[in-house]
């Protein structure tokens, strides 16, 4: 299952930001803005790691092209993200923050790594306290089990420095 967004609100662009030279992502990566403008796959590891979502594969686009289409995130963008290899929802806890584990059309949060949050844990599948169970019905794929999270408000504010 990729990631999908499932709540909130996201930004839609395509004309201020270029591909980034040597950069390879597919439709629905994370992407991030770097400080020059650029798309990249996100950065498990970089300040400003994850700023939105790729609508097009890198392949459709030269290297510092303008024009590549991306979903930024907001604050209030929820997301279902799949829960990493050999871990279940019930392993991740709700309020905390995790890293992520990037890879083009692989990317899921990693439970080990709390030191570098990135994504923060607001609910798990089925928890239709949180969620209307429609939502989980809309999500499942039968390929995994997943997590709702939201991106960190210094991810954002990441992206708006990277933009600005």
């Amino acid at each position: 299952m990729s990631i999908k967004v499932v709540r909130g609100s996201v930004t839609t662009n395509s004309l201020n930001y270029s591909l980034g030279g040597g950069t390879a992502f597919a439709t629905g990566d994370l992407i991030r803005i770097t400080a020059n403008g650029e798309i990249e796959l996100a950065d498990a590891a970089a300040a400003g790691a994850v700023h939105g979502i790729a609508l097009k594969p890198s392949t459709d686009y030269a290297d510092g092209e303008k024009g590549v289409p991306i979903a930024l995130f907001d604050k209030d963008t929820v997301l279902a993200v799949p829960c990493e290899a050999g871990n279940a929802p019930d392993d991740y806890t709700v309020g905390i923050a995790y890293g992520i584990i990037v890879t083009t059309k692989a990317q899921t949060m990693d439970l080990s790594n709390t030191t570098n949050g990135i994504m923060l844990v607001v609910g798990k599948q089925g928890d239709d306290q949180a969620f209307n169970p429609d939502v989980d019905d809309a999500v499942t794929t039968g390929d995994g089990t997943y997590i709702y999270c939201s991106i960190t408000q210094a991810n954002l504010d990441g992206r708006i420095a990277a933009s600005a």
